[in-house]
């Protein structure tokens, strides 16, 4: 328990330290528009400066949680386990994407006052800069895997709570989904260093399928109080 706290507050600390874009702040797959056409963003009145991986981490959070959300649902089993695959495929399409464009602009579009593209403009110096590139983007996933974990735990045990899971009418059923999706989140936040890319995740959600253990995850209320990310 005590390594979980420090792992949160890890988090807060980046939340409140790190500005390093301007960020949605409350993204979510209710935030998301989506036509043939077009995409739009709704919502954005909890915008603010702060880690990249924050709103990367929040849209994932959702997509997990519907995951692990769709063994409470009834429906024919064929169906559920495809819809599960189309999540985990949209959860490494979201990722992917995310950071191909990143890179790209990073690369073809760099005008900013740091990394100044004609201080790297020699081929060891070119080299240099991508190999911090990548260094980056494996950070920012690093955050997101840790936020997402975060936010997960706040849409279970916070007051803005997921349709996924309260849309369960089994309170039994409801509390295993959500058992299980607690258990998921904290090995995001302990061991999000370690998980490395997007296939790394996906094996993690996945095995959030196991049976949780005995133990209840034990959330107190200091941990609650402090929790805002």
């Amino acid at each position: 328990m005590q390594q979980l706290k420090v792992a949160v507050q890890e988090l807060k600390w980046a939340f409140l330290a790190r500005g390093e874009a301007l960020l949605h702040g409350d993204l979510h797959t209710g935030s998301v528009m989506v036509t043939e056409a077009d995409t739009r963003v709704i919502d954005p009145e909890f915008a603010f400066f702060g880690p990249i991986g924050f709103d990367v981490g929040a849209i994932l959070a959702n997509l997990m949680l519907s995951y692990t959300a769709q063994s409470g649902h009834s429906g024919e089993p064929g169906t559920i386990a495809a819809y599960r695959r189309w999540l985990l495929d949209t959860i490494e399409a979201v990722w992917i994407g995310f950071e191909t464009k990143f890179l790209a602009l990073w690369r073809k579009s760099a005008t900013g006052d740091a990394f100044v593209a004609e201080l790297f403009a020699d081929p060891p110096g070119a080299e240099a800069l991508e190999t911090y590139r990548l260094a980056t983007m494996a950070r920012i996933f690093t955050d997101s895997v840790g936020f997402a974990g975060a936010k997960m735990v706040r849409r279970i045990l916070g007051l803005a709570h997921v349709e996924d899971l309260e849309s369960i009418e089994n309170s039994k059923i409801r509390s295993a989904c959500e058992i299980r999706a607690l258990h998921l989140a904290r090995s995001l936040m302990l061991d999000r260093a370690s998980i490395g890319d997007v296939k790394g995740l996906r094996a993690r959600i996945e095995s959030a399928d196991t049976p949780a253990p005995s133990r209840p995850v034990r959330l107190d209320p200091l941990f609650r109080a402090h929790h805002r990310i």
